[in-house]
């Protein structure tokens, strides 16, 4: 048997990994705190924003 090649990510994987992260936090930060909704959410956007920002301008994709 042969064996499979590793996977190798890149930070853009990664990143759109983690993209819905923050939004996730914000639905149980809601949950379990008495912060309003809006306000969690809108923090949420706002670190997602953030990634997405670096990966289109700080670390823009470049052909190899």
């Amino acid at each position: 048997m042969s064996q499979a090649d590793p996977i190798e990510l890149s930070r853009y994987d990664v990143a759109l990994g983690v993209l819905p992260l923050p939004l996730l936090a914000a639905a149980v930060g809601v949950a379990v705190t008495a912060l309003p909704f809006s306000l969690l959410v809108g923090a949420a956007t706002l670190v997602s924003a953030g990634i997405i920002a670096d990966l289109l301008t700080v670390h823009a994709p470049t052909r190899e």
